[in-house]
């Protein structure tokens, strides 16, 4: 089952193994940092379309992201905007997956969901310190569903990997 969605990110965020990546890599064997994720706005919808999936560059797309990009590229380390630029998506989705890399900061943002207007939301925390589900052991997530927060596991070894 696939689920349509889209992503918003910065560069940092991108990484071999991004399903964003894998994405817009189809046909082509190796990730490469030379490839452009900088979309325009007239392009998203067409690609969107093909894939069920778009990815928003951040300092593209929104426009208080835009503003703090050049500050943020000198300090090198993340930033506030780390935790509040997802939860600033101007897509306005209903169903939201974030990812973060400490247990800490997903109940800050469960919290935080919980006062905004998405039907449901999950907070994954990778087990290997990567803010997204991992292959590496048993990574934890939130769910926040109808102003209730529930924390499950997802363990790789139920799928073969």
């Amino acid at each position: 089952m696939f689920s349509i969605s889209n992503r918003l990110s910065n560069k940092v965020s991108i990484t071999t193994c991004s399903p964003v990546a894998s994405i817009y890599n189809i046909g082509t064997s190796l990730y490469s940092p030379s490839i452009s994720f900088d979309f325009s706005i007239h392009e998203i919808p067409a690609i969107f379309d093909k894939t069920n999936l778009c990815f928003l560059f951040a300092r593209q797309h929104h426009p208080a992201m835009k503003t703090v990009s050049s500050i943020r590229q000198k300090l090198k380390r993340p930033t506030i905007f780390n935790l509040i630029g997802p939860l600033c998506n101007p897509a306005s989705v209903s169903y939201h997956v974030l990812g973060t890399t400490q247990m800490g900061l997903a109940n800050l943002l469960a919290a935080s969901i919980q006062h905004l207007s998405f039907k449901k939301a999950v907070i994954v925390v990778g087990a290997d310190g990567r803010d997204e589900l991992s292959c590496t052991g048993v990574s934890r997530y939130l769910e926040v569903d109808s102003g209730h927060i529930t924390e499950h596991t997802f363990d790789p070894r139920i799928l073969g990997l």
